[in-house]
């Protein structure tokens, strides 16, 4: 959850972003007010907005030779580093490592074992160097119940099992998504398959092939060969979360600081006094959940279209 605290020279808001992901935008995107004009209006024109609105139009044309009817046209989009963030660490991972605590005295040999010990102590450093196979022994021992692991072939299992089609759109971020790609681009029909680059270190994060978390290296390779839509977030995306989206002249400081140029309009109570029109700046400052174990903040976990 995240809050938009605003000072201004004359009152002070508190504003609560909105949070839109980008599966919602293109499943509804009709929906906007200036559709008409611009059904995705928070990308930057260019081939793969272009790919995306052409792709919806003729899955959408009755009677065109790509209709599919409504009933089937299912989107499946991977969740972390593509709906939302995960850096510098999944979300599923603080919840984690807050019940590693809570169940540590019943697990006596946590202590000594890793990533269990890191957790333990504190340590994030050693827990991310456990990577994804790390994070899936952790899930494990702090959830109830896990039906199937949702990363790689555990993907389209759990698609089969709880949609029961293939989806006719799939997008993801990490080569975690890759068997999910390669099994819905294997249907009939047209298909529309790709993946978040996540190229933007000064509004989110640029990470790929180095990265522990959210990896992207093999299913980049495959991209290419397979005309998978490649989204360079620094390229594609004219807004990443929303609160970047404004009307006016705004200063971006940094992805949690903005000024802005305001207006105020003073209308005295007695008469007598003329109205005044003050120009004037406003300093808007995002406070965003922290993270208690590296006391870096994160930006708003779900980004607009």
């Amino acid at each position: 959850m995240d809050y938009i605290l605003t000072f201004q020279l004359w009152r002070r808001q508190v504003l609560r972003s909105q949070t839109l992901g980008l599966g919602l935008l293109l499943l509804t995107s009709c929906s906007f007010a200036n559709a008409q004009s611009d059904p995705l209006p928070s990308w930057n024109e260019g081939p793969n907005k272009l790919v995306i609105i052409s792709f919806v139009s003729e899955v959408t044309k009755e009677g065109g030779p790509n209709f599919v009817p409504a009933s089937q046209r299912i989107a499946t989009f991977d969740n972390d580093g593509t709906l939302w963030s995960e850096q510098p660490i999944y979300f599923q991972f603080a919840f984690a490592l807050d019940r590693v605590k809570a169940l540590g005295p019943q697990h006596p040999k946590w202590k000594t074992q890793q990533p269990f010990q890191g957790a333990l102590e504190g340590d994030l450093k050693a827990v991310t160097a456990s990577g994804e196979k790390g994070l899936a022994e952790l899930i494990m021992a702090t959830h109830t119940r896990i039906d199937f692991i949702d990363d790689g072939p555990g993907k389209p299992v759990g698609i089969q099992k709880f949609i029961g089609r293939r989806p006719i759109l799939a997008f993801g971020n990490s080569d975690g998504d890759q068997q999910m790609l390669e099994w819905a681009a294997a249907g009939n029909g047209m298909k529309l398959m790709g993946l978040v680059h996540h190229t933007d270190a000064t509004r989110e994060w640029a990470y790929d092939r180095e990265s522990k978390i959210g990896k992207l290296s093999s299913a980049l390779d495959e991209a290419t060969p397979r005309k998978w839509v490649v989204v360079d977030m620094k390229r594609d995306w004219k807004v990443v979360y929303p609160f970047e989206k404004d009307l006016g002249l705004n200063f971006h400081l940094n992805p949690w600081l903005r000024l802005t140029a305001d207006l105020q309009c003073i209308r005295p109570v007695s008469g007598g006094v003329d109205t005044a029109v003050l120009p004037g700046c406003r300093l808007q400052l995002i406070f965003l959940i922290e993270n208690c174990w590296t006391k870096e903040p994160r930006p708003a976990p779900l980004r607009r279209g």
